[in-house]
Order: C-alpha cells, then structure tokens, then sequence
C-alpha cells in the first residue's frame, strides 16, 4: 500500500535492500569520553515501542565522497 501510494504520487523507491537499524552516535571527531557519559545520563530515561530483535550488529561506517562504505565489526546472534 505504501509502496504503491509513493508510486502514484511520482515519489521513485529506492531498489536497495533496507535492513532496519538505529544509529547509536555519530561523531565528526574523537569525542571526551566523558561527554558520552553525560548525554547518556541525559537521556536515560528514554522509552520506545517494543520490537523484535534477533541479532546486534555492529558496523562502521566510513563517508566517503562515493558515498558511505559500511563494515561489519562484530555480530551478536540472540537465541529463540
């Protein structure tokens, strides 16, 4: 329905693949440690809807003028 509603409204889908994700921080530049903590501290009382979650993986990702290049650094595979 979405996809067909974006058609119709001349809006052009993408044909990558989308794996959902969330971005835990992005920095520019080396940050203090202690400024992490501080935000953390902020915010940690911050709630979202539940999901389903069968894995964590982490991933760097590099900007480059290309584009963005994306690796994987390690996997964590949760149990049913």
């Amino acid at each position: 329905m979405l996809e067909s509603n974006l058609g119709q409204a001349g809006i052009p889908l993408s044909k990558k693949r989308f794996f959902p994700h969330f971005t835990l921080a992005r920095f520019r530049k080396a940050v203090d440690h202690q400024q992490i903590a501080d935000v953390m501290d902020a915010f940690g009382n911050h709630s979202s809807a539940s999901f389903e979650c069968r894995s964590i993986d982490l991933v760097q990702s590099v900007l480059k003028s290309s584009g963005a290049v994306h690796t994987l650094v390690a996997r964590a595979d949760f149990k049913p």
